[in-house]
């Protein structure tokens, strides 16, 4: 548990980095390093800043990798069967789209 917060300028901290980070991790301390007096950014323990980005970012992130693994797998199945199992070789259809893709191109600058 955080106890105290401590505010520093940027070159103290660079200065004393290692000390800050020490009184974060075994101190309980944070340490809120500042730019011309104003909060910039803060020192905290990996767990608090995995727990905070985890708790911030996963349901959206987990529901927009969820949606897209969907989507993935809806167009697999079309394209097996459309395909009727006999999915085309990656190689040459890169191949062939970037071929199109050229021709495209010249076509324009005629």
């Amino acid at each position: 548990m955080i106890t105290t917060t401590t505010y520093v300028g940027v070159n103290e901290a660079r200065s004393r980095f290692s000390d800050l980070v020490n009184q974060v991790c075994y101190g309980g301390k944070q340490v809120v390093v500042t730019s011309r007096g104003r909060p910039k950014v803060a020192i905290v323990t990996l767990r608090a800043a995995q727990g905070r980005r985890l708790s911030a970012e996963t349901p959206p992130l987990r529901h927009k990798r969820q949606t897209a693994l969907k989507k993935l797998d809806h167009n697999y199945q079309a394209l097996q069967q459309e395909t009727h199992g006999q999915l085309p070789d990656p190689v040459e259809t890169l191949h062939q789209l970037r071929h199109e893709r050229t021709q495209q191109l010249l076509g324009h600058l005629r």
